[in-house]
């Protein structure tokens, strides 16, 4: 059959919601990096979060040399996909939280 990949809107409300099922000191002081994968994760979601993340680095270190105006649409379009991000994310972990057919894996290593 055909697989469908989880996104990582997915995965981080799943996260979420895990971490107030299974409560745990460091994971609920990093809460942050724990619902992105940084730790606690499998392998496959932890090179995404680290890469996604590199990638950001790179391309902030590149537009920083982009000069106006094309910077200022840049910047535009990043608050445009930053607000999207947040809604997308938002409306996950309501889903998360309120439904019961919210079946994602949180992806961590004591999945099965």
């Amino acid at each position: 059959g055909l697989q469908v990949e989880m996104k990582s809107r997915e995965i981080v409300a799943a996260r979420t919601r895990y971490l107030t099922e299974h409560p745990n000191l460091v994971q609920s002081l990093f809460a942050p990096f724990f619902c992105m994968g940084y730790f606690h994760a499998t392998r496959r979601v932890q090179i995404k979060s680290i890469l996604l993340t590199a990638g950001i680095v790179a391309l902030v270190l590149g537009v920083r040399r982009v000069a106006q105006p094309w910077r200022g649409i840049i910047d535009l379009g990043v608050v445009l996909g930053l607000t999207w991000g947040i809604v997308s994310i938002a409306v996950f972990v309501y889903m998360a939280f309120a439904t019961e057919g919210f079946d994602h894996s949180p992806e961590t290593p004591t999945d099965t």
